[in-house]
């Protein structure tokens, strides 16, 4: 600006006045979600150029200062009100949404075994939840394992034939999310046979 002065004498004053800004007000924000089902291992990742420092900064109510960026980690599912404030009052305002895949469910049904000591049991199950693709371990009590694989989706699988015992099912999904599941086939008792010898009375 160019600001010019004159009294009643006629004199003048002339002089330039510059009238400057802060840099534009940016801010870059990244988020990750939640890894598991019921974790609290969210992020908010800030970085802050332009406006004035310091900044501070508000998450749904709770107080940081900061000079050029700020990590929130360790955060759980929900929808988080960011506020941003220089120290000219400049704001920034946004909304960052924290979520979660859901639950790894493992749906389970067996067969028990028709006759004793014989492998004439079964079992099958279905997965619903986490991230595919999966990876499942079948596991006998004594942790042998009799079936592992990786399936890129929600699978129904059938193993058979299976003796007597209880079975571990373990999942592990593309975010080494997991969970397990026990399922037990029986067998009926052995056939006992009682036999009584009565010998020959009169020869």
């Amino acid at each position: 600006y160019t600001l010019k002065i004159f009294d009643v004498n006629g004199c003048t004053f002339e002089s330039i006045v510059f009238v400057d800004q802060p840099n534009e007000f940016d801010v870059s924000l990244a988020s990750s979600d939640i890894s598991c089902f019921g974790s609290n291992d969210g992020t908010i990742d800030l970085t802050i150029n332009g406006g004035t420092a310091p900044y501070t900064i508000n998450l749904n109510g709770a107080l940081f200062n900061t000079q050029d960026a700020y990590v929130f980690d360790n955060l759980a599912v929900n929808n988080y009100e960011l506020s941003i404030v220089d120290e000219e009052g400049c704001s920034y305002n946004s909304e960052v949404i924290i979520s979660q895949p859901d639950s790894i469910s493992i749906m389970s049904t067996s067969v028990n075994s028709t006759c004793f000591g014989l492998p004439y049991g079964a079992l099958s199950f279905n997965i619903n939840g986490g991230g595919a693709p999966y990876q499942y371990l079948i596991t006998t009590s004594d942790e042998t394992i009799i079936a592992s694989s990786s399936i890129s989706d929600s699978v129904f699988y059938n193993s058979s034939p299976l003796f007597a015992d209880q079975y571990t099912i373990s999942i592990v999904d593309e975010n080494s999310c997991s969970d397990s599941v026990l399922v037990t086939i029986t067998e009926p008792d052995d056939i006992l046979i009682e036999h009584v010898i009565t010998n020959e009375s009169c020869p």
